[in-house]
């Protein structure tokens, strides 16, 4: 679990400005949370859900394997841009969208 979950994490980050940002966001200890992207740390079930609920996906979603991951975000709804004006917590989204129509996520 810990290396898809890290990876996936790594990716789902990957879509705001930076990794403290996303710490800010989510009010986390940095360093925890460097250990969940590293690989070297479980989250608990109500960290997963935080997780979870901050990102926009289930728990096991986040939990598929990596490429399993990639091809779930391919194909998910794009919101709208007024959804993502209301909540910024969702402006990876978009990122995703962007990436997946130029075929930037490859599986």
């Amino acid at each position: 679990m810990t290396e898809d979950f890290s990876r996936n994490l790594r990716l789902l980050c990957s879509y705001y400005k930076s990794i403290a940002d996303v710490c800010r966001r989510m009010k986390m200890n940095r360093p925890q949370f460097n250990r969940y992207l590293g690989g070297h740390a479980k989250p608990s079930a109500n960290t997963l859900r935080r997780f979870c609920d901050f990102f926009g996906v289930e728990e096991h979603e986040i939990l598929l394997p990596h490429n399993q991951f990639l091809r779930l975000i391919q194909v998910r709804p794009r919101p709208s841009s007024d959804e993502l004006r209301a909540s910024p917590e969702t402006e990876h989204l978009e990122h995703l969208g962007q990436l997946g129509h130029q075929g930037l996520i490859n599986t």
